[in-house]
């Protein structure tokens, strides 16, 4: 050792802390860091404690993707309740602790934001301690509408219908969360979702957009960016053949009565009437098998399979942009079994023979994940030949429980038609004319209206024994005045004015109509209520489309008598039959909703509108309560008498 040498300072040892700093960090996904560090929290999942893969397998490259270099979006298109909004909470939390970047969320509206701040963001920064040493301790630090500061970056919260929460800052990250309830524009300004992909060209590089949603209209945004994607879908194996497919309800086996009808929905509920069927084997599953198989699953993009032994087989393409679709058959038992799905399944069909649409698209796309698809529909009147009944006409057949009569005026007569009534809305036409009743205009001329809601109609079998109609509708859009005048006159007859009019959101809507005009033939008669019924037609016009499209006798069917269309007749069939659904577009062509309209112009549809008056009544008059016929008659029960007790 020289002289100079023995003179220098030796350099003292690194401390551990540093030796920590200087180390290369391992980079770290958006699932790992769930399962390393995020808590759920008790007060928003009945599993919590720490984040476990284990449950949502599916999800683990969902989140991959969101903190892989080479993804700029990510779109899942999801059941009810299957985690999308926890990989958005875990997307949250691994940028606020493992790549720090300006983030915006973004919900439907205000109410949605606020909703999910007090539920889910602010209960994930409570249960997680590396989360809320980024508020500084504070969880009120938590701003709605305007950015919220961390120590390691900005957190913007807005809304999709507000266009300064979506073009205003710079950001690295964006959450577009229930898309499939965006509005088409952001008020005057592009799309919400072209609004927030140009809030990441600042950050181009390492931005990623998330796109969440349950699905609900064919076309819309979510629907759009998902087809954008690759489209990945899950394949599972065969516990028995070992095979790769992905579930699909088709698979699905739902037992059946002798009569070929389904079940009672509790019937399913109590298990063991349903089970998922390999399609390649025909070997059912029990639910740990269907888990099983879930859990050995993988995600393979359009076009391509997997094999036997899980390797993928086609060629997948290049993409930034990965799009993912879940059902509720790869949730885990603890949340949906095959038999709950079968129970809401027959629900939804039963609803819907009896003209409820609503619970059917719940189930398409919240339990399928599938956007609700409506096409142009045109009726054909040789549908309606196997609809012939072995009745005649002008007769009550059994099973009709109760009659209406729908009218629609015309200049010098008026169209009639009497529809019988049965469980869950089965159907059967009674009788149809034309009543020659002269000058509409004349109130007097409506009698012959009166002398047809009081005629009887016998009824089918044995006895002498007749029905009358319980109440009518009349069309009032032509003639309103002598219309509610006759409403009023024939007191004996329960007869109710209606109108057609596809802006009403329910089924019917009762209207209080405004005072007639001092001087006019109406004012000058006092009594019954003014009182008229709209009804939203396009929905009326969609049960007979579903009555005739049904394809045997039950709910929600419709009955021809055996001489319907006979030669002289007035050709019920062909009126029926005589619209086709169109769709509604706006200027801009975007898709506004549904129409009815006549096929020709010089084609009649009245018998159309009458039977749409005829079941608006009904529903009125307490249709939807008629009981089940074949249910057993209730065991009466014992009249409980109150003792009374002397002190």
């Amino acid at each position: 050792m020289t002289a100079t040498q023995a003179t220098l300072p030796r350099p003292l040892p690194l401390q551990p802390e540093e030796l920590e700093i200087l180390e290369p960090r391992d980079h770290m996904s958006v699932s790992q860091w769930a399962e390393s560090f995020r808590r759920l929290s008790p007060k928003t999942s009945d599993i919590h404690g720490p984040w476990s893969n284990d449950y949502t397998p599916f999800l683990v490259e969902i989140m991959d993707s969101l903190s892989s270099p080479g993804i700029r979006q990510v779109t899942l298109s999801k059941c009810f309740q299957a985690g999308g909004t926890e990989v958005a909470c875990n997307f949250l939390g691994w940028a606020a602790d493992e790549a720090p970047g300006p983030m915006l969320v973004v919900m439907p509206t205000q109410i949605d934001v606020t909703r999910r701040v007090s539920t889910r963001v602010k209960p994930m920064f409570e249960s997680t301690p590396s989360l809320l040493r980024h508020l500084g301790g504070d969880i009120d630090a938590l701003n709605i509408g305007k950015e919220t500061i961390l120590d390691t970056m900005i957190l913007y919260l807005g809304w999709s219908t507000s266009p300064a929460a979506l073009a205003d800052n710079p950001v690295c990250y964006v959450v577009l969360d229930e898309v499939g309830k965006y509005p088409p524009r952001s008020r005057n300004e592009a799309d919400p979702v072209s609004l927030a992909k140009d809030r990441q060209r600042t950050f181009f590089s390492r931005a990623c957009l998330f796109v969440n949603s349950t699905p609900v209209q064919e076309k819309d945004l979510l629907d759009r960016e998902h087809k954008r994607g690759d489209q990945r879908t899950w394949w599972c194996p065969c516990p028995h053949c070992k095979t790769h497919h992905v579930l699909d309800w088709p698979n699905v086996e739902i037992d059946k009565d002798a009569d070929d009808h389904f079940l009672d929905e509790e019937a399913y509920l109590l298990g063991g009437r349903s089970r998922y069927v390999c399609p390649d084997c025909g070997k059912p599953w029990t639910e740990s098998q269907r888990w099983d198989a879930v859990s050995a699953g993988q995600w393979a993009p359009a076009g391509c399979t997997v094999d036997k032994r899980g390797r993928l087989v086609g060629d997948p393409p290049i993409s930034t942009h990965r799009s993912y679709h879940i059902t509720s058959m790869m949730l885990h038992p603890h949340f949906m079994t095959i038999d709950r799905l079968a129970a809401a399944w027959v629900n939804a069909q039963e609803h819907y023979r009896g003209g409820d649409i609503g619970p059917l698209q719940d189930f398409i796309n919240g339990e399928l994940a599938q956007p609700w698809t409506e096409s142009e529909q045109t009726l054909d009147e040789n549908v309606l030949e196997s609809h012939r009944g072995f009745y005649k006409s002008r007769t009550v057949p059994e099973g009709v429980a109760m009659l209406t009569a729908g009218f629609d005026v015309q200049i010098d007569h008026v169209w009639m038609i009497v529809v019988g009534w049965g469980y869950l809305g089965e159907s059967w036409i009674v009788a149809w004319s034309r009543l020659e009743t002269g000058d509409t205009r004349e109130v007097e001329n409506f009698a012959a209206v009166a002398d047809a809601m009081r005629m009887t109609w016998p009824l089918v079998g044995p006895g002498k024994k007749s029905a009358r109609i319980l109440k009518g509708g009349i069309d009032c859009a032509y003639r309103p005045e002598p219309v509610r005048l006759f409403c009023r006159w024939a007191a004996d007859v329960d007869v109710v004015p209606v109108r057609g009019d596809p802006t009403v959101k329910a089924f019917c809507r009762p209207t209080k109509l405004s005072g007639p005009a001092r001087g006019s033939d109406l004012a000058k008669h006092a009594g019954a209520s003014e009182i008229r019924y709209d009804l939203n037609v396009n929905a009326y016009k969609d049960r007979l489309a579903r009555s005739i499209a049904a394809e045997t006798p039950g709910p929600g069917f419709l009955h021809l008598p055996a001489d319907a269309d006979a030669a002289g007749d007035v050709s019920i069939m062909r009126q029926l039959t005589a619209e086709k659904r169109i769709p509604i577009r706006d200027s801009r062509g975007r898709h506004k909703g549904w129409t009815w309209v006549p096929k020709t112009e010089k084609r009649p549809n009245h018998l159309t509108d009458c039977f749409d008056y005829a079941a608006a009544v009904s529903d009125l008059a307490g249709a939807r309560l008629i009981p089940d016929p074949d249910a057993p008659a209730p065991v009466p029960r014992k009249p409980q008498v109150m003792k009374r007790y002397r002190r």
